[in-house]
């Protein structure tokens, strides 16, 4: 299996900046990701917290 290029608790924190209003591409370049990746992680993030809100 190939190892994954960041851990979660980077992606966690590249979220984070996005959200605090930082430029997708700053966010994209300053942590070495694609704005793909970063658009994937934040679209699960969001996902997530959803999910977790349904009683």
């Amino acid at each position: 299996m190939k190892k994954k290029a960041h851990s979660e608790s980077e992606m966690v924190k590249a979220v984070k900046t996005l959200e605090s209003g930082v430029s997708a591409d700053t966010v994209a370049r300053e942590f070495g990701i694609s704005k793909g990746t970063l658009s994937l992680d934040v679209h699960i993030k969001n996902h997530s917290k959803k999910k977790k809100n349904v009683p």
